[in-house]
């Protein structure tokens, strides 16, 4: 928790991101990869612009997107279409600033080395060797970081990643809230 919370300060900047989870590793999500993005970027720009009706002050832009993908979504022409479709709604909400509107991140370019991020941050050397060995820690950090994003997550329907990030936030983002207050 404590990797996936300094890595989402330092991606984001001390500032509130967004989130896509986007799965496509089997063939039953490959095939149905282009409504996927479609359905994520939308719930995405939903979830986006609800928070900025809260919003009291202007975002800075760009807005930090994270991506969690076990797949490659970089060169999928439907992203770069949701990419650009959200970037759009992000530069109306904004006041129609210039330049970008929305940055791209994802785990490795966050944690370059999750292995060694999640020894240095664990109370005992031997708990942080224990922990970087733990199955899927990508996948575990992908969730934490997806988690904490305040502006807005999109996921992939049917996944069940998709669907803890989900109950993640919904119990994780009360507790910081808590914890800020």
């Amino acid at each position: 928790l404590d990797v996936a919370r300094a890595a989402s300060r330092r991606f984001a900047r001390n500032r509130d991101y967004v989130a896509l989870h986007l799965r496509g590793g089997d063939g039953e999500f490959r095939r149905r990869f282009h409504q996927t993005v479609r359905n994520a970027f939308k719930e995405l720009i939903t979830s986006y612009l609800a928070r900025r009706k809260k919003a009291t002050a202007p975002e800075v832009l760009p807005v930090p997107l994270y991506v969690a993908s076990d797949t490659s979504y970089r060169s999928s022409r439907e992203f770069r279409e949701g990419l650009a479709r959200l970037a759009a709604v992000v530069r109306k909400e904004a006041g129609g600033t210039a330049g970008e509107a929305i940055s791209v991140s994802y785990l490795r370019k966050v944690i370059p080395d999750a292995q060694k991020a999640v020894v240095a941050a664990s109370a005992t050397p031997q708990d942080g060797r224990l922990l970087a060995h733990a199955p899927d820690l990508d996948m575990h950090l992908d969730l934490l970081i997806c988690a904490r994003a305040l502006l807005g997550f999109g996921g992939t329907a049917g996944s069940s990643v998709s669907s803890s990030i989900r109950t993640l936030r919904k119990y994780h983002l009360s507790d910081e809230r808590a914890v800020v207050n």
